[in-house]
């Protein structure tokens, strides 16, 4: 939903967890017996060395998970920025435009 993704790029194909949330998802991994240490591992794009998805967002996956799930983080700055994103990144979500 805040467009963290590479249009045409990690979403191009398929995406069979689009809906589960990272919290979800963290319940999924144990599910499967994913190694601890993965689990663990911070979320990156690796875009650079130290680079961790939340320091990138400037908010945590739990906060996003609380506004997802229950339309707030429980702070009004953090939803303010969760909106914006969302916003600004409309056209991510959208299809691509054509000539008919």
């Amino acid at each position: 939903m805040l467009g963290y993704f590479t249009k045409w790029g990690d979403m191009a194909d398929i995406n069979p967890v689009q809906l589960i949330t990272k919290r979800e998802m963290y319940v999924l991994a144990k599910y499967l017996e994913i190694p601890e240490s993965i689990i663990l591992e911070k979320p990156s794009a690796e875009l650079w060395e130290g680079q961790t998805d939340e320091d990138e967002l400037g908010i945590t996956y739990s906060q996003i998970d609380d506004y997802l799930l229950n339309g707030t983080s429980g702070l009004e700055e953090v939803d303010s920025l969760i909106e914006e994103k969302i916003n600004n990144s409309r056209h991510k979500r959208e299809g691509v435009p054509f000539f008919n």
